[in-house]
């Protein structure tokens, strides 16, 4: 939609759901490839993506995070 692909399942809930934002080919982008080879094929599919997890959603943009942490890299991978 609009240039972006959004994943279609459904949005995690609760109160410990995080949005996770990276920027697409910076560090962040292939530290959460790295934790989370999953990742991979869906981050495959464009600069513009968003994927939902266990608790957490991720997006892929512009704007996004350029560095994550390895312990915001972990909260991810554990959250995913």
């Amino acid at each position: 939609k609009d240039g972006a692909w959004t994943d279609l399942r459904p949005a995690p809930t609760g109160k410990s759901v995080q949005t996770v934002r990276i920027k697409a080919f910076s560090k962040a982008y292939f530290d959460l490839i790295d934790a989370v080879p999953e990742l991979r094929a869906i981050f495959a599919v464009g600069d513009k993506v968003t994927a939902q997890g266990r608790a957490i959603t991720l997006v892929v943009s512009e704007d996004g995070k350029e560095q994550l942490s390895a312990t915001e890299v972990k909260a991810v991978a554990d959250k995913w």
